[in-house]
This record gives structure tokens, sequence and C-alpha cells, in this order.
């Protein structure tokens, strides 16, 4: 995917912790002082409150002069690309729904000067936004469905005959072709009104410093649509297919013509397998190279470890895998539990008319018969859902499969579909894990298959009829 994706390895993406640079962007650590006490922390992690947060806040503060994360984020300015962002464009991704905590909307958006977005709903983070792309979408663009390293098929997405798109509405590929050719027009003409006015130095205008990231040492935006489409190749989301199709390896030989002959799908070659063979007529089974054909696993000593060697993980005591309690507030009764939804993916297609009315049109929670005659609740009730960071209000569902210490509450929920605007995070905070800090020790090291995680979804709740 290289040769669509990546310049040619001319440029060097910015590479940031998903988990830990989100509970930075949203200053997440507020919250979480406020909700767990000193013994909710000590139960899960054996240290103090006041000594795992001043931990927490050692290594955030260090992420830009400690050696090994500053190689490994590929950032030499001595700041993490947290710290450092204005503007955003940001593609599908619903965050002021998804993350935890009253303050992560807030503080975001104080970061961020400038907030682009791009989705095909009106959702809870389009709200907020600048600037709201409309994008196709699923099924009126072209994509391949697949992981070439694990899956058996590529499946393919391809829109109906003669559609008409809705409004201004394009695909992803289609919107970052725009904008790469509106950069390069800005650039070129600020270059050629630069050498009309004699400015001694009018190349700034299209050869940005960039030596961190570039193996030229600048951006050239003289270039930059032509090489981010391929000299004109790669303008539309049918051509990535296209493009996908000849230059990736395992989907070959295919062509969009003999996956539409064959239904739609394409069966990845024997060179798909990431960690197993491909078999026409047998499964895929996870590990068979190693396991079977001994190759080495990607760890430090080549085999399945169990033991790690590093100082935070003995003095956390886990250096082997060990069970540790739920950092949840013992002081709230009630287990907030998140189950995946049954009608929608994650937020999409939550607010589907039709499908509204198999879940009564509006959030709700589901409450133990017992739990809700002694607190005087009855199917239907609104109540308030409330810890020590914030409360959120809801329908009351008379549940008996829920247990009698939790409170069930389908996620995906929008916050704009509840009153005030306010939906569960409301009353949940994360908190970093330190044993997935601990970068730097044999093949813990940030990247790809190594990111810091955070305790999710580990709150408790009080309950009472509005």
């Amino acid at each position: 995917m290289g040769e669509i994706s990546g310049f040619k390895g001319k440029y060097q993406q910015r590479f940031a912790s998903g988990f830990v640079s989100e509970f930075v962007y949203g200053n997440i650590i507020e919250d979480a002082e406020k909700l767990y006490d000193d013994e909710d922390v000590r139960r899960a992690t054996g240290l103090s409150k006041e000594e795992y947060f001043k931990r927490v806040r050692e290594i955030l503060d260090n992420f830009g002069n400690d050696k090994k994360w500053k190689e490994n984020l590929h950032n030499k300015d001595g700041k993490p690309y947290w710290d450092t962002f204005e503007t955003v464009l940001l593609f599908a991704d619903s965050r002021f729904r998804r993350n935890k905590g009253s303050t992560y909307k807030k503080a975001f958006l104080e970061r961020a000067k400038f907030f682009a977005y791009v989705d095909f709903r009106m959702n809870s983070t389009a709200q907020y936004a600048d600037i709201v792309l409309p994008a196709k979408s699923h099924y009126e663009v072209w994509d391949l469905r697949t992981n070439p390293g694990y899956h058996r098929f590529a499946n393919l997405a391809q829109p109906p005959a003669n559609l008409k798109p809705v409004g201004e509405a394009k695909s992803e590929w289609e919107i970052c072709t725009l904008i790469a050719e509106k950069l390069q027009e800005i650039a070129l003409k600020r270059f050629e009104e630069a050498k009309k006015k004699g400015e001694s130095n009018p190349e700034k205008y299209i050869k940005i410093p960039d030596p961190t990231h570039s193996k030229t040492g600048y951006r050239d935006l003289a270039n930059f649509a032509d090489e981010f489409t391929k000299g004109g190749k790669l303008r539309t989301d049918k051509d990535a297919v296209e493009m996908a199709l000849e230059k990736v390896e395992q989907f070959q030989p295919n062509t969009i013509e003999s996956m539409r002959k064959r239904g739609g799908f394409l069966v990845l070659n024997e060179k798909a397998g990431k960690s197993s063979p491909l078999y026409p007529d047998k499964p895929y089974n996870s590990f068979e190279n190693n396991l079977y054909m001994f190759e080495r696993f990607e760890t430090l000593s080549g085999r399945l470890t169990y033991y790690v060697d590093h100082d935070l993980w003995i003095e956390l005591g886990a250096a082997v895998p060990t069970a540790k309690e739920p950092i949840r507030p013992k002081r709230f009764p009630f287990v907030l539990m998140t189950p995946h939804a049954r009608w929608s993916i994650h937020s999409t297609y939550k607010h589907s008319t039709l499908l509204m009315r198999l879940q009564r049109g509006k959030p709700y929670i589901m409450i133990n018969p017992e739990i809700a005659k002694k607190k005087g609740i009855k199917d239907g009730d609104e109540v308030r859902i409330f810890n020590d960071i914030g409360d959120f209000y809801a329908m009351a569902k008379i549940y008996p499969s829920a247990p009698k210490d939790a409170i069930v509450l389908e996620h995906g929920w929008e916050p704009m579909m509840f009153k005030f605007n306010r939906n569960h995070n409301a009353v949940v905070s994360d908190l970093l894990n330190l044993l997935e800090l601990s970068d730097g020790w044999g093949h813990l090291k940030f990247g790809g298959n190594w990111d810091g995680n955070q305790h999710a979804y580990t709150t408790s709740v009080d309950i009472e009829k509005a």
C-alpha cells in the first residue's frame, strides 16, 4: 500500500500514540483526579493516588526529552505532536461522542485553532467543526474491504450504476485530492506574486522546511498535488481501488471486472497470510508459521514471552501475567456496562428512524427489577445517572438480565440524543496504564504493534428517578 499512501518514501508520516495523545488532547487527567480516590488507585496499581499521578505526569512530560520516545515518535524538536497541533483535519471520527470525561471537548477545541471535519452525518463532532466537508457514505464509494495480512477474501464496494451524489458529497479520496490541489495552487500563486515583487526568497512559499520528515529537508508544495495523485493517476476512490489491485501483490491477479464476475470479491493469494499460510480448502490458523514452521515470534527472544524483565513491570507486580482488580470507584454502587449495540455500528445508523423503532427511539439504561423497585423506578421513567465528575439522563428499561450491581447501556448513542446534549461519557474517566507507557524495552517499542492503552470504561455510578 506504500505506493498509494507514502510518496514513495520521500516523506515520513508524523506518528502519535492514539491513546496517549487523546488523554492529553482532552486533559482527561483532571477528570481522573476527581473520580478516583486513593483506595481505588491502590487496589488496581499498588501505588498511592499521589504517586500514580506523579508517575503519569513524569512520563507525559518526558516524552519530548526521552531519547527512546523521540526516536519512535519521529520527533526531534523536543515536543510530541499532541502538544503542538493547531490545525485538525479529521475523517469520520466522532470523538466528542467517543471520548470519555467532561473536559475532553472543551480542551480539544481550545487547542484546535482550526477544525475541519469530514463525515456523511451531522454528528456530535461535526456540530463543533469550523468547516464540515460532506462525504459519501459506505455504499456510494469504491473501496476494498479487507486486511491483506489476515483475511481470506477482499470484498469490493462499488456505487450502484448511475447513482447521483447527494448535494456536494464526495468520496474521501476526492476531498483529499481537492485539498492537495488547492494547497499547490495557493503556494504557486504566492510564489509568483513574491517573484513579481522582487522578494529575496520567494521559494519560502513552495518549499516548507521539514528536516524531520522529508528526505529533502522540505515539503515541495509546488508539486504537492502532482505527487499526491501520482501525476493525476490517483484522483478518485476508483483510481485507488484500481491501483491497489495492480500494486498489492496479495490481491493479484485481479481487476475490478474479474471481481465483479466472481460476485464482488477476490480470494487473496498465498502471500497474504501474515502468521499462517492461506490454503484454498482449510481455515486460517493464527501463528502456524511460528508454532509449526518455527519462525520467530515478534518478541525479544523470538518465543512467546510471559516474563517482562522491566523495572516498572516488576515494581507493579506484573512481570508475569497477573490479574488485577478493576480501578472503578467503590463508593458508587453500580458498575456502568456499555456493550455493543445491536442495531448500529458504534454510532453509525444510530439515528435511523426505522432502527430506532427497535430500541424505544431514545437512549435508555437497563436496570435489574429488584434495584428498580428499591429506587422507586418504573419502566419508562426518566432517570439520572451520576458520580463525582458528571451526570446524564436516560429512560429506564426494566431488564431481568441486568446484574444487580450494574447499569447496562448500549454504546454508540450520540450526545445530542440525550437531555442537555450529555451522554454517558460524562461519568467516565480513563486512566493511562503505566505498563503500556514503558517504551523502549525489548519488543515493547512504541509503534503499530505497541501503543499506550487506558483503563477504559471502568467507572461506577449511582442512579435516581429524575
